[in-house]
């Protein structure tokens, strides 16, 4: 009888060290959290000994990099992988110049605030207001993205 309490105790005690070894999900999301500080849009939760990531990032490489980062945490029993990867932004060449102008008008934003940009074929229409004492300032922009042709259909303002 004793020896099957003193087993009973020695159960219990080995059970309640390797529960109190084991770290909480509170620390192992930050330490998850501290090891994917390089990987900014990627967010971690662990919930029982699961890691799950989310955000999204440029390559499959650092998707596989942030698993890789998380299951090195010792504590962490699985990884539930939900990060995405971006898809590059892809321009036809009429919004590519069309971005590129209005881009370089918006630095010169009071000048140009009143000019609009489209682009069709490579030919670049321009409408809206503009002053006299902007005009040559605007054409060299725009003839700075070698445009098939410029259309100028502003409406000028007296300086």
């Amino acid at each position: 009888m004793k020896k099957n309490l003193l087993f009973c105790v020695w159960v219990l005690l080995t059970g309640a060290f390797f529960t109190a070894c084991t770290p909480s999900d509170e620390s192992l999301q930050q330490q998850a959290s501290n090891a994917l500080s390089t990987l900014p849009e990627v967010s971690v939760k662990v919930s029982n000994g699961t890691a799950t990531l989310s955000g999204t990032v440029e390559t499959e490489e650092l998707k596989a990099n942030a698993e890789d980062l998380v299951e090195a945490i010792n504590g962490i029993k699985s990884i539930e992988n939900n990060i995405g990867i971006k898809v590059p932004e892809v321009l036809t060449p009429d919004e590519e110049l069309a971005k590129k102008i209005t881009d370089a008008l918006s630095a010169e934003k009071k000048k140009f605030k009143d000019v609009k940009v489209e682009v069709t074929d490579l030919e670049v229409t321009l409408t809206g207001i503009v002053n006299r004492s902007d005009m040559d300032r605007l054409m060299e922009i725009v003839n700075e993205y070698q445009p098939k042709k410029v259309d100028n259909l502003l409406n000028i303002r007296k300086s």
